[in-house]
């Protein structure tokens, strides 16, 4: 009897950044090329207390800056994470265990 073949263990490259941030963003505010260079300004509304009220400010908090290369394959992911979200709650895609 033999064993089963272990799968492959998918880890973090040596040297990769376990500090790299998580940015969050509720909106593209601007785009722009530059030099052939993209580039797209990720913003985000925040509430800050004004008495008697609140007031909403929209910070930037990310300047993305890519190839046109780079442009597709980001858009190629977008395009696959919102059709994972057609699918029922608890399924796992073949990207997703990637």
């Amino acid at each position: 009897m033999t064993d089963a073949p272990k799968p492959a263990v998918i880890g973090i490259a040596e040297g990769s950044s376990q500090q790299a941030p998580f940015i969050y963003f509720d909106g593209a505010a601007t785009t722009g090329v530059n030099y052939g260079i993209i580039q797209i300004e990720l913003a985000a509304k925040t509430l800050l207390p004004e008495p008697p009220s609140v007031r909403t400010d929209v910070l930037i908090t990310a300047h993305l800056r890519c190839s046109p290369n780079a442009a597709v394959s980001l858009k190629d992911a977008i395009e696959k994470a919102l059709e994972m979200m057609k699918l029922p709650s608890g399924t796992v895609t073949e990207t997703a265990k990637q």
